[in-house]
């Protein structure tokens, strides 16, 4: 999946996906389970699955939503003549669940990847169809072309990088950091993406 929220958040929603990892011959059809609990986030969710499958072009004809089931908050996706591609080793990870903070605060946005050759992992806050640019490791080694309201607030956890950590650190919040970020990894020719979601609770 492009991006998995599974736990129950400080918040006090819940969205569940596969309890495992699915297993489905080539060519053949597999659900992606997505259940939302409370409608809190339901819209959320969808602009989330809409997002991945507008960047992944190779789905566009093979991904369809249970439209009768999507106000019983159900937003499982039908994936369609499953090809070798849609098999990545390459996997990227948060924790699952929306993180909240107050305006002034440091926040940890989680991204673990799973690849043997990492050539490029981007951090970026997904801004309606803009995507701005918030940390980037490109050639072993921290770019610095953060967009300036990122600028000198972010960084990665250097010395967890070589076990695949490539979570965020996010430095002195602000309100308009609110939203929806993705940490997209590129290696070996493909990418995957995890994204989660900052909560600005106020001052």
């Amino acid at each position: 999946m492009c991006f998995s929220l599974k736990n129950a958040d400080t918040l006090g929603f819940i969205v569940r996906g596969p309890s495992g990892p699915l297993v489905v011959p080539l060519g053949a059809s597999v659900i992606l389970p997505c259940y939302v609990e409370t409608p809190l986030v339901a819209e959320e969710v969808k602009r989330l699955w809409f997002i991945c499958i507008k960047m992944h072009k190779d789905y566009h004809d093979r991904v369809h939503f249970f439209s009768d089931q999507i106000q019983h908050g159900n937003f499982s996706l039908l994936l369609e003549n499953m090809r070798a591609e849609d098999k990545e080793r390459l996997l990227a990870s948060g924790s699952g669940q929306s993180v909240s903070a107050y305006v002034g605060e440091d926040v940890t946005l989680n991204c673990s990847v799973t690849a043997e050759v990492i050539e490029e992992v981007s951090w970026k806050k997904i801004d309606e169809d803009r995507h701005i640019q918030v940390l980037l490791f490109q050639h072993n080694k921290t770019s610095d072309s953060s967009d300036e309201r990122y600028r000198d607030r972010v960084e990665f956890f250097t010395a967890e990088i070589p076990k695949g950590n490539f979570s965020l650190r996010l430095k002195r919040v602000r309100t308009e950091d609110k939203g929806v970020y993705m940490c997209q990894v590129f290696a070996g020719g493909r990418s995957a993406n995890a994204t989660g979601v900052l909560v600005q609770l106020g001052e």
